[in-house]
């Protein structure tokens, strides 16, 4: 290979790199530039010998792909902390900042997924009867990933893709993969109906559901748990009663207090410090940004989760503090009011609020009383929250808010993607693929059976990708060439998405969030 064509794979290698770096550029990744300097070098051996017989011509096809993979340079990295925009985002637009608090203001240790599944075992044994033998089984935080989906009545897990696919091999029962041919005779193929995905969308009459929120991970866990230990157990049972019976204990530890209560007793424990939440909003602030908070917490528990992260007086940083707020009906009734309240919770007035004070606590209400009350321009709002449908959905649908997802994971899978081991493989997977779409049509028995070595070699690259993040279920945001759901609905619903809220602290507060141009199938590339 010559070195004039050696410098222009680097030079392009280098221009495309961002076409990666966001939920669109993972598509992006398949149609780079060196993909079509290997279709011309190939095109050219078609051109030059015609006469050559198929085996020597892909032999030399593979070794244009061999050359091409092993020269190329390591792309730049991804910065861990970047803001990455679906929808085009000027900040200097933005008059009001809004947030929720779990797992957006405040994160927690992994000591509270072990404690919420511990309690949660505890219940369905003194509670529901349940073996006691279920009590010697530990919380693996390294099982699941967000975003999967779990069919409550045949008791499967597994992850689907944005148009609605199972991506093969991560279907589990218990914490045992389903083998292909009990998936495929289960669902008819791999393509699950938009009706069985309703309660992705929080509809009641639902036959799967969706794991998007971090509280949903150590629960999705404990029914696991259960069906691994009756199918070990030879016990019968229905996957539905199950997670009917976990889903209750989850939801009495959350209504009891006892999850509250906890954390707030031991808040070194389970809330991790983070002193760039103060400076993020000393810096909105000082910059005449309005500020709230709504969240489906209450009073107390807030107050001292802030107190312990941002520090006394938080309450000053923000215009509207709302609390109890049961999210998303907050963003779709109309009827509920506000209620005036304490830091502890308790009403001080049983008059009905016609004003919203800065830095004092209000308990339920609804979007259409805060606009209306505050005179906020809704196109002017900019919320961030970790969970896409209660607290991002509507707010962007149906009233036009610019929406921001915090999603943790982003922190590490972009660590994991930065390796020049993953860059190698990924960009070797990309040009293996070219060469199999055009080739796919052999004339001999040889030719076949080199193609069938690059498809054995494309399934080996996937599976390392996917292992790279996650040995089970890879990406939260891939299944292998698509989109995952959850990325899918990320997109739809949250104009931008970043591993935290701080994030904003490095970058102006003019700054841009431009999405990148992904290509679609049908254009040239």
């Amino acid at each position: 290979m010559s070195n004039r064509l050696l410098k222009r794979i680097s030079c392009v290698l280098r221009r495309s790199f961002y076409q990666f770096s966001t939920i669109s550029s993972y598509g992006g990744v398949e149609r780079s530039t060196p993909c079509e300097i290997l279709r011309q070098q190939n095109e050219s051996i078609d051109i030059k010998y015609p006469d050559l017989p198929e085996s020597e011509r892909f032999h030399r096809k593979y070794a244009n792909l061999e050359e091409i993979a092993k020269t190329a340079p390591v792309m730049k990295s991804v910065p861990v902390d970047a803001i990455f925009a679906n929808r085009e985002v000027r900040l200097s637009e933005l008059d009001v900042y809004g947030f929720d608090y779990d797992y957006t203001l405040v994160n927690y240790t992994n000591d509270l997924a072990d404690f919420i599944f511990d309690k949660t075992i505890d219940l369905l044994v003194s509670k529901w009867k349940y073996p006691s033998e279920l009590q010697e089984v530990k919380y693996d935080p390294s099982f699941l990933i967000r975003g999967l989906h779990y069919d409550i009545k045949k008791g499967f897990i597994m992850k689907v893709d944005a148009y609605r696919n199972i991506q093969p091999g991560t279907v589990y029962k218990g914490l045992k993969p389903v083998p292909a041919e009990v998936v495929q005779s289960n669902y008819n193929g791999l393509y699950i109906p938009a009706g069985l995905l309703r309660g992705s969308d929080y509809t009641k009459d639902h036959k799967m559901t969706q794991m998007m929120d971090f509280f949903d991970l150590p629960a999705a866990y404990a029914v696991c748990s259960v069906i691994e230990h009756f199918e070990k157990s030879g016990i019968n049972y229905q996957p539905e009663c199950i997670y009917t019976d976990v889903r209750e204990a989850v939801e009495l530890i959350h209504r009891s207090g006892m999850l509250h209560s906890t954390i707030c007793d031991d808040l070194e424990r389970y809330v991790k410090p983070n002193a760039e939440i103060r400076h993020l909003l000393v810096h909105l602030a000082s910059h005449a940004k309005s500020l709230f908070l709504i969240s489906n917490s209450g009073a107390d528990f807030i107050t001292k989760g802030m107190r312990y992260v941002v520090g006394r007086e938080w309450e000053r940083f923000f215009d509207v503090i709302i609390v109890k707020a049961n999210k998303p009906d907050f963003f779709r009734s109309n009827s509920a009011p506000f209620r005036a309240i304490d830091e502890t919770g308790a009403f001080k007035s049983w008059e009905g609020v016609t004003k919203l004070e800065r830095g004092q606590f209000y308990r339920g209400g609804n979007l259409n009383l805060l606009k209306e009350l505050k005179g906020w321009q809704l196109q002017r709002v900019l919320y961030f929250g970790d969970h896409v449908y209660s607290d991002l959905a509507d707010a962007s649908n149906q009233w036009g808010w610019a929406a921001a997802a915090v999603i943790p994971e982003l922190e590490n899978e972009l660590s994991l993607a930065n390796t020049e081991d993953y860059q190698k493989n990924l960009h070797r997977l990309v040009l293996l693929e070219e060469l199999i779409i055009e080739n796919q049509y052999c004339k001999t028995a040889v030719g076949q059976t080199v193609l069938t070595s690059w498809c054995k070699e494309r399934d080996y690259l996937r599976q390392i990708s996917k292992a790279c993040f996650n040995p089970r279920f890879g990406s939260v945001f891939r299944c292998f060439h698509n989109y995952s759901y959850f990325a899918q609905r990320l997109g739809l619903y949250a104009s931008m998405y970043t591993s935290s809220v701080t994030n904003l602290l490095h970058h102006p507060i003019n700054h841009i969030c431009y999405p990148r141009r992904a290509l679609l199938p049908h254009e040239p590339h």
